[in-house]
């Protein structure tokens, strides 16, 4: 049997048959793997520090040349200046910075653009600038501004703008300090020359809105319109006179108290800072006026009454008795009214009736 399968070499296929097939590996099962070959290649430590520090230049070097680019396109921008950047500041304006604090900027609101520090720079203009700036050249962080007049602003920069914390030295001697905004402050405080303290909010620069102005004993609380005192407020003198009401353009004018600080009071109608329309004028005496006014004076008509029961009703030609008037006694009724013309004060000519003629 055996020898007739291997006549016909079935032997070989009955064994083939009987063994496990081979199949061919799928590509994504591992097979054999090459190793790793692994190329040593000696570098001394110096070489290694001498690289690092030419990466480190060549970056340096963009850093340089990055800044350059920033401040040749900077606009208006001439020379480096090399002089007394404080010589530059008005002799007003050092006299009162020399008396001032050591300003404190503080730290900007974080806008995430990179910023790079110069020396100072002087524009066409004659503005010097010393401080930070960005890569499009433009006035940005913390920097020095001194302006043609002499002027000097200290304090955060966006975008070539005054913006956030800072103060403003004018050449004057002025000075205002707190929140920037477009390059104008918005909200602080102003210091005259004369000593005058002003609290407020400002627009385009100017007081305006709510604030509070005090200088030497004179106090003022109240609305804002662009520089000026204007709307509701309320004044208080050096000398204790006091005033609340109605202001246009610093002036008292609309409705309003005053009272001064001997015990007169008025009560009524004000224009261009003085008593003018309709009100009433009190004394300390008991004296009182109801009546028109004109220029601070009582003018028109009017009548004035006295403590001991005395009535005028009648004219009156800046702050006097002038024209037709009525004089009475409202407590002594055996004491004749008096009709007649009045004139600077005094009676020039009575007026008489005569009862039942005709």
């Amino acid at each position: 049997m055996e020898s007739i399968l291997s006549f016909f070499n079935l032997d070989k296929l009955i064994k083939k048959k009987d063994q496990p097939v081979q199949k061919p590996p799928k590509p994504d099962e591992e097979s054999v793997q090459p190793e790793a070959v692994v190329i040593k290649i000696p570098i001394k430590k110096h070489e290694i520090k001498n690289n690092y520090t030419g990466i480190k230049n060549a970056a340096r070097g963009y850093m340089d040349r990055k800044k350059l680019l920033a401040l040749k396109i900077v606009k208006g921008l001439n020379q480096r200046f090399e002089g007394d950047l404080s010589k530059r500041v008005s002799e007003k304006a050092r006299n009162v910075e020399s008396k001032l604090e050591t300003f404190v900027s503080g730290f900007p609101l974080p806008d995430y653009v990179t910023v790079y520090s110069h020396p100072a720079y002087i524009f066409n203009n004659n503005t010097i600038y010393s401080g930070q700036w960005n890569d499009k050249g433009e006035k940005h962080g913390k920097g020095i501004e001194v302006c043609a007049d002499g002027s000097k602003y200290e304090g955060h920069f966006k975008y070539n703008k005054r913006f956030w914390n800072g103060r403003l030295i004018t050449a004057e001697g002025d000075v205002y300090q707190g929140e920037w905004a477009k390059g104008r402050i918005y909200r602080g405080f102003l210091q005259r020359i004369d000593g005058t303290k002003v609290t407020c909010t400002f627009k385009n620069g100017l007081l305006h809105g709510e604030g509070i102005e005090e200088s030497d004993g004179w106090y003022y609380k109240g609305n804002y319109k662009y520089g000026l005192r204007h709307g509701k407020g309320m004044m208080c003198l050096k000398n204790w006179d006091f005033y609340e009401g109605d202001f246009k353009n610093n002036n008292k004018e609309g409705k309003g108290i005053f009272i001064w600080y001997d015990g007169k009071k008025y009560k009524g109608d004000w224009k261009d800072d003085k008593m003018h329309g309709s009100g009433i004028f009190t004394w300390p005496d008991g004296r009182k006026y109801q009546g028109t006014f004109q220029n601070g004076l009582m003018h028109g008509f009017g009548v004035l009454n006295w403590p001991d029961g005395k009535v005028y009703i009648g004219e009156w030609k800046f702050g006097e008795q002038d024209g037709r008037g009525k004089l009475f006694n409202c407590n002594d009724k055996s004491i004749l009214p008096w009709f007649g013309t009045w004139k600077s004060g005094q009676r020039i000519e009575q007026i008489t009736f005569q009862i039942g003629k005709k």
